[in-house]
Formats: structure tokens, C-alpha cells, sequence
């Protein structure tokens, strides 16, 4: 099979929709000699953080010395982004290769009755088999979507579960509640293990406590009170010091992401209870190394300024909001916006009204899922704002660049990637 020939068979198998449940990944990881059972993992569950920690996690554990796995989705530059080890994306021809093994494990399944599986399982399945021969030391996985029923949740050999936030997000799947969608994210814990969280709703912190004592877990909880922060040593950096770690410089934007390096700092000290060595200047060049691409991410200094966000919920939208306020408090902001049409739209307009002078809305590629460009500018044009819609994202950058002195890129993952081709 070659790679086109693989993405084809991909682009097929996602038809079949979503399938929440562990039946068909169990299935067809069983025709697959189970490789997820010779891994070990970190899994992180969350509505918003997931890749950032994934991200600094994973960075610390290969300046350590070990071969480390990063399974994360959506992906922003490449589709073979969410496969990668010691953040090297899995290569055309071991894509190939491990997906032609996986078709014949699902046509024995097809032969035997069993339903087809969902792209996110296919993936799933090819990301263990490349980790098993890769001979990854530790993979750091994420959720896909909520926990319990994910399809990640295969696995056994989980070391860390850490979250990372519980706010409203996919409701139409996890519940209405916070309650609800705990509920789901705690299912990731599995008995004997670590648990480690930062802040979160009391009511979603007594879920995870209660879950992870009934699992015999023990928990580490990254707290504020611990941290400290210091004068930044550079432009777009962020300095701090936490419990024993001091003058911590990371280049990811925002206070959240001091909170997530933090949670990466408790989940990396966990793991030297299971045997992993690693030493505080291991740790902080780690976060100091890592670059998380549409995380606040200043793709251009001046003239103007644009900053590419995958903010695409009311907290991510405010954290978003609160971060750029105060980093041009006086300048002229104008945003770019593309949403799925099951996002709290007019939540996350309202984060950003205080900052955001205009609105340029846009239709996602995937435009059976998009809230339309016309759509979201009406809504924003109801609130008080000014908008207007565009067909083309290069039209919206031409138009959004004219005048303004900071432009933000946000919303659904799906298209930040293509804003590197237009500056």
C-alpha cells in the first residue's frame, strides 16, 4: 500500500462518523496482537490544555534520554503530526506499512460480522503499532474526546492520568453538566496509578479525588500557591518558579500556560516514582525547548502583528482574550474567526468584545461542520460588533492586515495551519 493509497483508505473510513465505546478499537487491536499492552503511557483528558502539557511533557521526557510518543489530534501543519516520536512525524512509508496490516486486521473483522471502525480507532491502532516499533520508553497520549468511552481508553499501562481543565464542550456526546463531563474524563484512571490536576470546578475536583481513592491513585495536585511569577527574560517568553524549580522560562503565552507547565512538572516528577530519571535541568530546558504551533503563537512581529490562537471555546476564548489585552493594551486589534457550528458562539463573542474591534469571519474547509462565515457574522453584528464574512481566507487576511496593528487568528484548529502559507 503506498501513502496515497493509505490516506484514501482513511478518507473512506471516515464516513463512518464517530463511535463512542471500546468494542470495535478492542477488536481490532485483539487481530493486532494488542501492541498498546506493551507501551506506557501518560493520558491527559481536558477540555482545553491537553496539547500544550502534551507538548511540554513529552519534550522533558526526550531531553531525558528516552524515546518518547506523541499521539495528539486535531493536527494544525501535517496529518502525520499525530503520530510522532521525539516529535518526528511518523514517515509516509511507516504510515503505509502500518496501515496495510491494519486493513487486513478489519477485513477479518468485516468477515466475522463486526462493524467497520471509525477513523479515530484506525488511528489509534496504527499510532500503537508505530510506538511498539519505534520502542518508545513512554508515550504521552490525549484523549480524543471525554475519557471513558474514548477510544485511547484501550489502553492499560497508564502511569499518569492528568488533566488538564472540565468546561462545557462537546455536550452533544459528554452531558450538559460539569458533573457529566468529568464523569467521562475520569474514566481514564486506572487502578494503581498517578493522578495529577491543577485547578479546576470544586465539583470536578471532587469527582477526579473520589475516582482516583477508589483506584488506589496517588495524587499531586499543581497549585498556584507553589508558583511564582518572575521578570521575563525576553520578548513573547514567560519566566517563573515553581516549588524548587526557579527562573523557569517558557516561550508559550499566557498565564494558563504557566498553569500547564506546571501540571507537565508534577505528571514528569510522577513518573520518577515509576523509575524514570530525571533532573531539574532536564526539566526546565525541556519547557524551556518546547514550541506548540497555534497555541498564542506570534507568527509576525510588526506590521502587523498576527498571533494564530486555537481557541475555539468560552474559556479558551477568555484565557485568549486576556492574554492579548495585556499584551497590547493600546494597540488596534481585529480578529479572524472560523468555528464549527456546535460552539457556544455567542459565549465566546462576548469574551473577546471587550478586546477585539472587528470581526472577520470565515467558513471552515469543512464546511458540513462550519458555521458559515455569513452565520458568524450576523451573530457577532447582533451583539454589537463589527463584521464582516469572507469566502476566502485570503481575502480575510488582506482585509483584517489593512489598518489593524494586531491581528488574532482563532477558532477550530482545522484552519490555523493554512495562515503560515498567506504571511
Amino acid at each position: 500500500m503506498t501513502y496515497e493509497a493509505a490516506r484514501r483508505y482513511i478518507e473512506a473510513a471516515a464516513q463512518s462518523g464517530i463511535t463512542l465505546g471500546l468494542d470495535s478499537i478492542k477488536h481490532l487491536l485483539s487481530e493486532l496482537n494488542n501492541p498498546q499492552d506493551d507501551l506506557k503511557f501518560i493520558h491527559l483528558a481536558g477540555t482545553n490544555g491537553k496539547g500544550s502539557v502534551l507538548a511540554y511533557i513529552s519534550t522533558i521526557m526526550e531531553l531525558a534520554g528516552y524515546k518518547t510518543g506523541r499521539y495528539i489530534s486535531p493536527t494544525v501543519t501535517s496529518y502525520r503530526e499525530r503520530i510522532q516520536v521525539n516529535r518526528a512525524h511518523i514517515s509516509k512509508e511507516d504510515f503505509a506499512c502500518q496501515l496495510s496490516k491494519i486493513k487486513k486486521a478489519i477485513d477479518k473483522m468485516l468477515a466475522k460480522g463486526l462493524p467497520q471502525p471509525s477513523v479515530f480507532e484506525i488511528e489509534t491502532a496504527l499510532a500503537f503499532l508505530h510506538f511498539k516499533q519505534a520502542g518508545c520508553a513512554i508515550v504521552v497520549m490525549e484523549t480524543g474526546m471525554g475519557g471513558r468511552t474514548d477510544a485511547t481508553n484501550i489502553i492499560k499501562n497508564t502511569l499518569v492520568s492528568v488533566f488538564t481543565s472540565v468546561s462545557r464542550d462537546h455536550m452533544e456526546f459528554l452531558g450538559d453538566t460539569i458533573a457529566d463531563l468529568t464523569q467521562a474524563k475520569a474514566g481514564i484512571i486506572k487502578q494503581g496509578s498517578h493522578v495529577v490536576y491543577g485547578r479546576l470546578p470544586d465539583e470536578a475536583e471532587k469527582i477526579i479525588k473520589t475516582t482516583a481513592k477508589q483506584y488506589d491513585n496517588q495524587i499531586r495536585v499543581a497549585s498556584l500557591d507553589h508558583m511564582m511569577i518572575q521578570k521575563n527574560k525576553a520578548k513573547y517568553t514567560q519566566t517563573f518558579s515553581y516549588k524548587a524549580l526557579d527562573e523557569i522560562t517558557i516561550h508559550l503565552l499566557g498565564k494558563h500556560q504557566i498553569e500547564n507547565a506546571t501540571l507537565a512538572i508534577e505528571a514528569v516528577w510522577s513518573l520518577q516514582a515509576h523509575g524514570f530519571v530525571l533532573s531539574d535541568e532536564q526539566i526546565k530546558a525541556g519547557l524551556n525547548k518546547t514550541r506548540w504551533f497555534a497555541r498564542l503563537t506570534v507568527v509576525k512581529e510588526k506590521d502587523p502583528v498576527i498571533i494564530v490562537d486555537g481557541a475555539h471555546n468560552q474559556d479558551s476564548v477568555r484565557a485568549l482574550a486576556e492574554t492579548v489585552a495585556e499584551l497590547f493594551p493600546t494597540e488596534k486589534m481585529v480578529g479572524i474567526m472560523g468555528v464549527f457550528k456546535d460552539k457556544e458562539v455567542k459565549e465566546m463573542l462576548t469574551e473577546l468584545k471587550p478586546v477585539i474591534s472587528k470581526i472577520h469571519a470565515i467558513t471552515l474547509p469543512d464546511e458540513q461542520r462550519s458555521l458559515s462565515g455569513e452565520l458568524l457574522k450576523i451573530k457577532a453584528l447582533e451583539m454589537g460588533m463589527d463584521a464582516e464574512s469572507h469566502e476566502l481566507l485570503s481575502d480575510a487576511m488582506y482585509a483584517a492586515t489593512t489598518g489593524a496593528e494586531v491581528v488574532v487568528v482563532f477558532g477550530s484548529l482545522s484552519y490555523l495551519g493554512a495562515i503560515l502559507s498567506h504571511i
